[in-house]
């Protein structure tokens, strides 16, 4: 998906633009699975940065 990515930003990959030519909707479909994985992997990073300073404030301290 990286490389979906890689390709749509870059000015210099005729490949790109041909494969848009002949396939629009293909072309389309993996930019958007890219964004939607790439939201998906944030919002999933979120959850696991909260639980873990959830079970680190649940802890009770030994002093």
């Amino acid at each position: 998906m990286f490389i979906v990515l890689i390709l749509s930003m870059s000015q210099v990959v005729p490949v790109w633009h041909i494969a848009e030519i002949y396939q629009p909707d293909v072309i389309l479909w993996l930019k958007l699975m890219a964004v939607l994985l790439a939201l998906k992997g944030m919002m999933e990073t979120i959850r696991l940065v909260r639980l873990y300073y959830w079970v680190r404030r649940s802890r009770p301290v030994n002093h």
